[in-house]
């Protein structure tokens, strides 16, 4: 199951996109989540997201979050995206 919401504050639009499937962690074969090499995807995002934002806004980037269940075990992934939005 893939979950997205979208919402605007101000001059940031968050996108939140969750997913229950095994998790970075039980993918990268380790607890730690530590993976053998760098994402490129991950990198030009970050990359781009600089670029875009011309005001140095705070909660513009992205982030990753491994979910767990109750029990600690691997529950999903959550990715935080924060997009500066050009209103004119």
């Amino acid at each position: 199951m893939i979950r997205i919401s979208l919402h605007l504050d101000k001059e940031i639009l968050h996108c939140e996109i969750m997913d229950n499937g095994v998790g970075r962690t039980a993918r990268s074969g380790g607890e730690n989540g530590q993976w053998s090499k760098k994402s490129m995807g991950i990198l030009i995002t970050g990359s781009r997201l600089k670029l875009a934002d011309s005001k140095n806004l705070k909660e513009v980037g992205f982030s990753i979050e491994d979910l767990k269940d109750d029990n600690g075990k691997n529950a999903g992934t959550c990715v935080h995206l924060g997009i500066p939005a050009i209103l004119d």
